[in-house]
């Protein structure tokens, strides 16, 4: 029932209500805390990069977003990816200031991109290719987006986007052939 209890929760601090957020944060943090370890478990040698403190990050800033009127608890998810890429780009430019000159090395994304993020200079070539695809394909690039940085399933991508589970498998194939290809470049 968490699932009802964090979109009442959501509604409430949509609302205005002071104490919602409190009691939003125990309930979001634990799916936050799995999907940013999955973003950043290859970047455990940056001890500046803590789980912990992007959760924190990711909350603080959806919490502050009063643009956003949440539906449910799978759009709230939706924008935490969208955030937690965010967060790490910016990591990753600002990572990258001060190593100028390494070579960038190719990482080929797999059915298991869910579970890892490239290094930190990856990171910021994905963000492009990402860019590009979603130019082309949006809906490929949400795929790939809710995949790589928010750590959903492919089951879990269909029901987020509403998209029959064949047509995000296709668009999952479509994403990572372009990406690939783009990272290759």
């Amino acid at each position: 029932m968490i699932a009802g209890e964090i979109t009442r929760a959501l509604r409430a601090t949509v609302a205005g209500d002071p104490g919602a957020s409190a009691a939003l944060f125990p309930l979001v943090a634990p799916q936050l805390r799995e999907r940013v370890r999955l973003a950043v478990a290859r970047e455990r040698r940056h001890p500046l990069l803590q789980p912990t403190a992007i959760v924190h990050d990711t909350f603080l800033r959806l919490l502050h977003n009063r643009r956003t009127h949440w539906n449910d608890r799978g759009h709230y998810f939706r924008v935490a990816a969208r955030v937690i890429r965010r967060l790490l780009v910016d990591f990753s430019r600002s990572e990258l200031r001060h190593k100028r000159g390494n070579g960038v090395v190719v990482e080929q994304l797999t059915d298991d991109a869910a579970s890892t993020l490239p290094r930190a200079d990856v990171v910021l070539d994905l963000h492009d290719a990402l860019t590009r695809l979603a130019a082309c394909a949006p809906r490929a690039a949400r795929v790939a987006e809710l995949r790589v940085f928010g750590g959903h399933q492919i089951t879990e991508v269909a029901a987020a986007l509403g998209v029959p589970l064949r047509t995000t498998e296709a668009d999952w194939a479509f994403a990572r052939a372009f990406l690939h290809r783009e990272l290759e470049r």
